[in-house]
């Protein structure tokens, strides 16, 4: 594989991607593009070649047109190059929408996504799979969920608690204010365990992908209680204001089973200590 194209590539996942293609020395060359690549520091490496890219939603409108339209508008690009490209599309949880809280969802869980976020990405993954139907392109999307642990002020909506809880345990003073319950439900992937993943993504053998093209990744499922437990930083003050749309949104998620997706290689962080060291390495 001789060139890999990263969209945005200045972002949390992003640029962590970049990162770990270049530090393969027989890796490929990596066209990045989004906005501001010039305050990353391997925007001079040899084998990246930048490109400018467009600025994220701000409004209905522009989310459609950066999040949807040049979504397809790409995939169509790709499609016409004529030797089938490789194209792993980062999907996310949001295609499902509100989930049940009393029992667990599997890989067929059904899409009804209540964010347009959501539902671009959703339209996204139902273009991806018609164009490698139609052998236009050799692609997969992948349903992320939250990854951390973001810098801070780094974004994440409504999510952005589960990495500032993250970075509190890790060393944090004071006290925490988390917006959601200690019982409150996650669904966790560290940003190593997640690169790794769509690495895993770009050499996966077409032949194994269900005809969606989609792979819900699997995830740790784990309360905010059990990453306290896990951090076991006592000094580490944690005090709850829920949230009723947050809580609801991000923090009554059930149990996940991903078995077709671990069949096919993919992993999660295993266990709450190891998504801790992970996410704050």
């Amino acid at each position: 594989m001789s060139l890999v194209w990263v969209t945005g590539a200045a972002g949390f996942v992003g640029r962590a991607l970049v990162q770990a293609l270049l530090g393969d020395p027989q890796g490929p060359t990596v066209l990045a593009s989004d906005v501001e690549l010039q305050q990353l520091p391997w925007q001079a490496h040899p084998r990246v070649r930048p490109l400018p890219g467009g600025l994220a939603e701000r409004d209905p409108a522009l989310g459609w047109r950066v999040n949807g339209q040049a979504s397809l508008d790409l995939l169509h690009e790709l499609a016409a190059c004529g030797h089938a490209p490789r194209v792993v599309f980062a999907s996310t949880v949001a295609v499902y929408g509100a989930l049940p809280a009393d029992r667990a969802v599997d890989e067929d869980q059904p899409c009804a996504p209540t964010l347009s976020y959501g539902a671009h990405k959703w339209m996204t993954e139902i273009a991806l799979a018609d164009l490698c139907r139609r052998g236009a392109l050799r692609g997969l999307s992948l349903r992320l969920p939250g990854i951390v642990a973001r810098p801070a002020a780094a974004g994440g909506h409504g999510s952005a608690f589960m990495s500032e809880l993250l970075r509190h345990l890790a060393g944090g003073d004071g006290v925490c204010t988390c917006p959601v319950s200690p019982q409150a439900a996650c669904w966790w992937m560290s940003l190593p365990c997640c690169v790794a993943n769509l690495r895993h993504a770009l050499a996966l053998d077409d032949t194994a992908l269900p005809p969606s093209r989609v792979v819900q990744l699997p995830v740790l499922h784990a309360t905010v209680q059990r990453l306290v437990d896990a951090a076991a930083r006592p000094q580490a003050r944690v005090q709850h204001a829920p949230d009723a749309w947050v809580e609801s949104t991000f923090g009554r998620l059930p149990p996940l089973h991903t078995p077709r997706a671990r069949a096919l290689g993919f992993v999660d962080d295993g266990d709450a200590g190891t998504l801790i060291r992970r996410a704050l390495s």
